[in-house]
């Protein structure tokens, strides 16, 4: 007698050599549909302020540069191709200053350089691109004493794109937020 094993999956039959993904959240479904509208908006790159899922209110949250209010045609074209993409998700638009492509050339730009315009010469930043905050945050350790340094080599930047953190490091290795963030 031979023993032969079926699965299907949403009503798929999978072969023995199928591999299943691993969803660890519950939400792959949802984040391929966030995938599919970051796609459609990517040709959009001077109005794409990002795209992110809200897991916490479930709604898919895109950031688009401009006024939301109907005034800009070329935005309402971007949320038009937003809304034909989506699947059912509820979605909220939200006006931001700057760009995803715009802040990751300045992330790019800024952490890899450091050694040019950090304080002494000294790469202590990391961070990156923050689409919530719609800024580059850069993240830089306070043991160190120099925090006046480098709050002075941002303002000397004079980028309001450019969010300096501070964080003391926690003897069992995590990070302990310091306070308000220095923004110039």
């Amino acid at each position: 007698m031979s023993v032969s094993n079926t699965l299907i999956v949403r009503g798929q039959q999978m072969g023995p050599d199928h591999l299943i993904p691993l969803d660890v959240t519950g939400e792959a479904d949802i984040q391929a549909q966030v995938d599919q509208v970051r796609a459609a908006l990517a040709d959009e790159g001077a109005l794409d302020g990002g795209v992110q899922w809200a897991h916490d209110r479930k709604v898919l949250l895109v950031r688009l540069v401009g006024p939301l209010d109907g005034s800009s045609p070329a935005v309402e074209h971007a949320k038009a191709i937003a809304l034909s993409v989506e699947q059912g998700l509820a979605v909220e638009f939200q006006s931001v200053r700057y760009s995803r492509v715009e802040l990751e050339a300045l992330s790019e730009r800024l952490l890899p350089t450091q050694a040019e315009w950090a304080p002494g010469g000294i790469p202590r930043a990391s961070g990156g691109c923050d689409l919530a905050q719609n800024r580059v945050v850069l993240l830089v350790p306070n043991d160190a004493g120099d925090t006046a340094a480098w709050a002075e080599c941002v303002e000397a930047m004079q980028d309001d794109r450019v969010l300096l953190l501070f964080s003391t490091p926690d003897p069992r290795g995590d990070w302990i937020d310091q306070g308000p963030p220095h923004q110039p």
